[in-house]
């Protein structure tokens, strides 16, 4: 677990509640009397770079009797996203060697929820800055009949996004076909 510094005691009456959050080396924390605090964050557009942000919460919590810790239980507060190809042709195979998301959405504003069941909200404005994502694939192949093939490597090459409509944001896919051996088509398309 995590220890403060300092030294702090429980109230002798009331109840406390407690949020954290990791795992990003910046992310700006921000308390106004009477609310929830908030959580800014800018995604890194760099999928190699990218941060995990993790975030909890505690409400309502008094000191227990012979127990006086409080477990924070920590939970995802970005989108992973994976790809999965699913060839429409028998005779063909696809073989993927990039796919790129443009026009995402990088920063908003996570609020922390009320409800103990919730870590919390994001919020991203329709002006927010975007940014471009891309991820290059060992040309991976996919055969015609297959069932859908997860394209990405689920340590290596996972996006990891801010939660938000998809609207205006692009996917594109560059990819070549091959039939017996020969190829028959090449694109790199949305």
């Amino acid at each position: 677990g995590w220890t403060t510094s300092g030294r702090y005691y429980w109230p002798t009456s009331g109840k406390v509640t407690f949020f954290g959050y990791g795992g990003v080396a910046t992310a700006t924390y921000a308390k106004e009397d009477g609310k929830f605090p908030t959580l800014k964050y800018t995604v890194l557009t760099d999928v190699n770079k990218q941060e995990d942000l993790l975030v909890a919460q505690q409400a309502n919590k008094s000191k227990e009797n012979n127990n006086p810790s409080v477990n924070l239980n920590f939970k995802h507060a970005l989108a992973q996203v994976y790809f999965k190809l699913k060839g429409n042709d028998a005779d063909l195979t696809y073989t993927v060697s990039k796919i790129e998301l443009n026009k995402v959405r990088t920063e908003g504003t996570f609020t922390y929820g009320g409800d103990p069941d919730t870590s919390g909200q994001w919020a991203v404005e329709d002006n927010a800055s975007t940014g471009n994502y891309a991820i290059t694939l060992n040309d991976q192949k996919v055969i015609g009949e297959a069932e859908a093939t997860i394209l990405n490597d689920a340590l290596t090459q996972v996006m990891i996004l801010m939660p938000q409509s998809l609207a205006g944001v692009e996917v594109k896919v560059t990819y070549s076909a091959e039939k017996g051996g020969l190829e028959v088509h090449s694109a790199s398309e949305p």
